[in-house]
């Protein structure tokens, strides 16, 4: 206080008050100011510039924020309608559209204030900010030349106040410009990138263009192998069947050969004993005297059984039931000849065998035999009245019914 009171001269007062007072204001300084950030939206903000926006929004100064309108075209945002939520306030809503491109639309925020919403263009009033900003230069002006008595210490500090405040509103406004100037270079760069993928863009398409072709072009020739494949294993199959049919057919005529080489052993032993059956036959017909007609059947028989007979005196076959076996009968002129399931020689009967029931005797080695026929079954019975064999031998199990 007696440094004051020693201070004669009023500047040195007013100077010495200003000095405290500005040390004073900058020490009082509110951190609001320095929580305040501002934000951008232009035409060429991309949709995660845009939703990081909202998200540091929520997050940093705890904001509620819609997007309620958005349309963008291949280049440019031209509509944006969003709506911001300080604290304990009401919705502040700004819709902008444009189709060449919406204007720059600046934000300025605190921690759950909004003190801009509003396109960039637009000036700010801040008539408070500005009616303290005249103060210090008229306190200045005043001070060179007297000291006005009514001016409080109060006065002072709001005036030193004002001038802080617009310091820090041109500083931020200095950082906002090297922002922008470094989105504005970040936009170009991205402009760059983009141009730079989409000429990588199309380059990628026309190669896989070109590999489409050829993995196309591969395929087909694939399909053509795999046809060629196809058709060759086929062939080869064909080859081996014919192979195998042939083999199969070879084997066949093998044993077709060998079952006909045994037949005609056999009917050469068969011959030999119809031969010899004629032989004995022709004894007995001797021995015994049989009639002339009998003799001609035997004859021609044996003719036939030689091969000696050119067949103008067949007349037709057929089959019959004798001794519960199937036998063929061959019918000539004046006599029937039967064989054996085997074809082997039977008996003679000195009758045409005919549809209709007949009956007659005839001669099994010598001996006496009476035949029936009717129905295609042939019975042959001794003088007991028992059914025989062509050996004459009796059938027993047919004579016990």
């Amino acid at each position: 206080m007696k440094m004051f009171v020693k201070l004669q001269n009023p500047c040195a007062y007013i100077s010495v008050l200003m000095v405290f007072a500005f040390a004073k204001a900058n020490s009082q300084t509110s951190p609001t100011n320095i929580s305040k950030k501002s934000y951008s939206i232009t035409k060429d903000s991309s949709r995660e510039e845009l939703f990081g926006i909202i998200d540091e929004l929520k997050t940093d100064h705890k904001l509620e924020v819609k997007l309620f309108a958005y349309q963008r075209n291949e280049n440019h945002v031209k509509e944006l309608g969003i709506a911001v939520k300080p604290v304990n306030e009401d919705w502040i809503e700004y819709v902008a559209n444009n189709e060449n491109g919406i204007d720059p639309i600046c934000m300025v925020v605190g921690d759950g204030s909004v003190d801009r919403l509003s396109l960039c263009n637009e000036p700010i009033v801040q008539p408070e900010i500005a009616n303290t900003l005249q103060q210090p230069s008229k306190i200045l002006a005043k001070s060179e030349t007297f000291v006005p008595s009514n001016i409080t210490r109060t006065q002072q500090l709001d005036s030193l106040r004002a001038v802080a405040t617009l310091a820090s509103i041109e500083r931020q406004s200095a950082r906002q410009e090297q922002q922008m100037d470094r989105v504005k270079s970040q936009n170009e760069q991205l402009e760059q990138i983009k141009e730079t993928l989409s000429t990588d863009a199309d380059s990628i398409k026309t190669e896989k263009a070109l590999r489409k072709k050829e993995l196309q072009e591969l395929q087909i020739e694939v399909n053509r192998s795999r046809r060629e494949r196809q058709t060759l294993a086929y062939n080869n199959e064909r080859a081996e069947a014919k192979r195998d049919s042939l083999q199969a057919q070879q084997q066949r005529l093998q044993e077709t050969l060998l079952k006909q080489e045994e037949m005609l052993a056999q009917a050469l032993a068969q011959q030999a004993r119809y031969e010899e059956l004629i032989k004995k036959q022709q004894e007995v017909i001797e021995e015994q005297g049989l009639k002339s007609e009998t003799a001609e059947s035997l004859k021609a028989y044996r003719k036939a059984m030689l091969g000696e007979d050119d067949g103008s005196n067949f007349k037709s076959q057929g089959y019959l039931i004798f001794a519960l076996e199937q036998c063929l009968y061959k019918v000539y002129d004046g006599y029937s000849i039967v064989y054996g399931n085997q074809g082997n020689f039977l008996f003679t009967i000195n009758q045409e065998l005919k549809q209709t029931p007949m009956s007659g005797t005839l001669k099994i080695q010598g001996e006496s035999f009476t035949y029936n026929y009717s129905g295609n079954v042939l019975y042959i019975k001794n003088e007991d009245g028992d059914l025989v064999n062509q050996n004459g031998e009796p059938l027993d199990t047919l004579n016990k019914f």
